[in-house]
């Protein structure tokens, strides 16, 4: 490139701040301009000094030859030195004189000089040159010669100095003015552009770093403003571009969570379901439309909530959400139920555990939301885990039945060995009895025939033998008794439980269940119950409370045996009512439930029993039929090393 069209190199320039810019610009031309203004200025005004001495010279010479005019024809010199010195008053005034045709001072400001001969070289050009005005500088002296005529000829000459000294000290002072001006209105201009400039950077850098936390995410933005100019504009387009970069970020995120909400929803076992306030659904899974829907693709969303499902009650099916009245929350419209049964149009039913929730978005618009899970295998898995734990009791129980009816049966066999030979003596007594009263008819001494008779029926061992047998009879009652109250124990204990809830009496299924456990817990320990006899009969599934109340007492007895404590252990068993609640409590002497696992002792496949002794169902199985199938609760605890006391509660009216 040519290098007279080279562009300067401004890089420094460009990277300053713009207030440095403005400032310096806005001074360098304040400056430059000043400068010429102050130079003109001060041109003009030693041009307009310079034009007035020399003026002031003219009309101070030409005064003075008018004046000296008479004088001179008169040769007045006296006269002449009064117009000269009239003359020495003015400011600057070197000299002034009167000088004839021929070079001779008639009059002199300064009187030595009068009679002098002007012999210079300018003097010399004056009296021989041009009889006019003469003006000449001489040093720093203007001289001014005026001709003195009379009647068209030239009698002498009025010859004036000025001295421009003044004038440059004045124009000195023009400049030393001008200069301090130019620095006052740089000054003046350096101090507005600095104001201008701060307001002007403060408002761009509010504007940077404003970006700057747009950048970063931060959402602080200016609230506009108020100025109509240009930075003002820029300011309100910001905060415009500001909210609607903000407004779209909130319109992704709220797309990118309903995006990963309907992932997360998609991905779910559990039928997932929103209602409106009308019970209207306005979303519904995958799971839940594969769950209720009795048609392939049938369309959910925008129908009742009814119109899908009813809840299947002892009365009869009702509406899972009853639409929200005014004056009524959302938390009065919802539930769960651990245990319920959805009725589908089509007839099918489905057995699901389910919960509502409320949602209020953003929008201020109120939902509901429907979560539920088919529960149908886990049903059948836990009826098969509690009929298998049912089996397993029941084929514990076996041996110790068999033991408690044998012992009975044994003795039973043993009396009525012991009956039949007593009863074959009598038999042969009686048959001697006979034959003797047959004798004793033919003849007529009686007394030898009795003799006889007690001879051959040994009447003294009949009374002996008379008392042995009713206390046989008697204990063979007792055995028979004490084997029908296990067999109608056991009947009622393994009697099928019944779907529904019956009236039961408490006091009686915990009798029955001890009676059936007796050859479990008699060998480690004694029972001591306290049974209400006021308790009033509680409506419940009599065969699961069977289960739980033979779960606990095995569970105690087992507890007592494997605490390795010297003394006879104990189990006590008491009932009472506590308001509208039925209280059972099962205590042992064992070793007690350590603190640190109280928490999940009721979690199913737990057990603190050794390996192959314990499945971890049978709490687990107690906390469902108590909590989950009764609405009761079920807890444990006692001191530590003392035993433990296990509580259920179960609620009179109907759960």
């Amino acid at each position: 490139m040519d290098a007279r069209h080279k562009t300067p190199d401004l890089g420094w320039l460009s990277n300053r701040s713009v207030r440095f810019k403005l400032v310096a610009g806005i001074a360098l031309v304040q400056a430059v301009l000043m400068t010429v203004f102050v130079i003109d200025m001060v041109d003009r005004q030693q041009h307009y000094l310079r034009e007035r001495s020399a003026e002031q010279a003219v009309g101070m010479a030409r005064t003075a030859a008018v004046s000296s005019t008479s004088w001179v024809l008169a040769n007045d010199l006296r006269g002449l030195a009064e117009v000269v010195q009239s003359l020495g008053s003015f400011p600057g005034l070197r000299y002034a004189m009167v000088v004839d045709p021929g070079g001779r001072v008639l009059a002199h400001t300064e009187e030595a000089r009068t009679g002098w001969h002007l012999l210079d070289g300018v003097s010399i050009g004056i009296l021989t040159g041009p009889h006019e005005l003469r003006r000449q500088v001489i040093g720093n002296i203007i001289d001014v010669a005026v001709p003195i005529q009379s009647g068209g000829d030239t009698v002498g000459w009025a010859r004036v100095g000025i001295d421009q000294r003044g004038q440059v000290a004045a124009s000195r002072q023009v400049v030393r003015n001008g200069v301090l001006y130019t620095l006052g209105a740089i000054a003046i201009g350096t101090t507005f552009a600095l104001v201008i400039g701060i307001q002007l950077t403060r408002r761009l850098s509010r504007l940077v770093r404003y970006s700057n936390d747009l950048r970063e995410g931060r959402r602080v933005a200016p609230q506009g403003s108020r100025t109509a100019d240009e930075i003002g504009q820029l300011e309100n387009a910001f905060t415009t571009m500001a909210t609607t970069i903000w407004q779209r970020e909130d319109d992704l995120r709220k797309a990118s969570k309903a995006i990963e909400l309907k992932g997360i929803t998609d991905s779910l076992a559990e039928g997932v379901v929103v209602v409106d306030t009308e019970g209207v659904v306005v979303f519904a899974n995958p799971a839940a439309q594969r769950f209720l829907c009795c048609v392939e693709d049938e369309e959910m969303e925008g129908r009742l909530l009814d119109s899908l499902l009813l809840v299947g009650r002892a009365g009869g099916k009702a509406s899972l959400l009853p639409p929200l009245e005014e004056g009524n929350t959302l938390a009065a419209s919802c539930g769960s139920e651990d245990d319920a049964r959805f009725v589908l149009p089509c007839g099918r039913t489905l057995s699901v555990s389910y919960a509502c929730t409320t949602l209020v978005d953003e929008a201020g618009r109120r939902r509901r939301i429907v979560s539920f899970h088919d529960i149908g295998a886990l049903k059948n898995a836990q009826l098969e885990a509690m009929q298998s734990a049912r089996l397993a009791s029941i084929g514990q129980l076996a041996a110790g039945i068999a033991h408690e009816i044998n012992t009975p049966t044994q003795f039973i066999g043993d009396n009525l060995a012991f009956i039949g030979e007593a009863v074959d003596d009598l038999t042969m007594g009686i048959a001697a009895a006979r034959t003797l009263a047959e004798t004793a008819a033919g003849q007529p001494d009686l007394a030898e025939a009795v003799a006889q008779f007690n001879q051959a029926a040994q009447v003294d061992e009949l009374d002996p033998l008379l008392e042995d047998l009713d206390s046989a009879l008697r204990d063979s009652r007792e055995g028979v008794g004490r084997i029908a109250q296990i067999v109608s124990s056991m009947k009622e204990f393994s009697h099928p439980g019944v779907a529904v809830k019956v009236a039961t009496d408490i006091n009686h299924a915990l009798e029955n269940t001890l009676v059936v456990s007796r050859n479990t817990w008699s060998h480690v320990a004694t029972t001591e119950c306290a049974f209400d006899p006021a308790l009033p009969q509680v409506m419940c599934l009599a065969g699961d409370m069977n289960q739980v109340f033979l779960n606990l007492i095995i569970n105690a007895a087992h507890a007592i045996e494997s605490s390795g404590k010297p003394t006879a252990g104990r189990i006590g068993i008491s009932t009472r009512r506590d308001g509208d609640w039925v209280e059972i409590c099962v205590t042992d002497s064992g070793n007690g439930v350590p603190e640190a696992i109280r928490d999940r002792i009721f979690d199913p496949f737990f057990t603190t029993k050794e390996v192959g002794q314990g499945s971890g169902q049978g709490l687990a199985i107690c906390r469902d039929v108590v909590v989950s199938k009764h609405g009761g609760t079920i807890s444990v605890s006692g001191e530590e090393g003392q035993g433990a006391v296990f509580t259920v509660r179960l609620p009179l009216g109907p759960a």
